[in-house]
């Protein structure tokens, strides 16, 4: 464990990541523009409480997007069922903060049209 964190990374750690980086700026980066409006770490209201805590990596223009880095092709359940979920939370907590006057600042709705999953590795 001290290697990992006192000493330099290996060379393969080093080209991995400079890997990521590339795919991100060529794949990722166009879909942004200067007039995107973005959330960085959305929570999803009271809600997120409900299962323990809950947040998402970042909202673009309305898209709710969950990044995986894994080596992995293809999509595992679990992480389907991770990003709905976000969704649901968001929508289950506008409607919990305006059922009634329970609290006191209405929840900020987010707006989320779509979800989608982005694999760091593939773009």
């Amino acid at each position: 464990m001290d290697k990992s964190f006192f000493d330099e990374p290996d060379d393969e750690i080093i080209k991995d990541l400079e890997q990521l980086c590339e795919v991100f700026q060529e794949k990722f980066i166009p879909t942004v523009t200067p007039n995107s409006e973005i959330f960085y770490n959305p929570s999803f209201g009271v809600s997120s409480a409900f299962v323990g805590g809950a947040d998402g990596d970042i909202i673009i223009d309305g898209t709710l997007y969950d990044f995986q880095s894994g080596k992995s092709t293809g999509y595992k359940w679990q992480e389907v069922a991770q990003i709905v979920s976000y969704f649901l939370l968001n929508e289950i907590s506008l409607d919990v903060s305006n059922a009634d006057d329970f609290f006191d600042v209405p929840y900020k709705h987010l707006e989320i049209n779509r979800i989608g999953l982005y694999r760091a590795r593939y773009g």
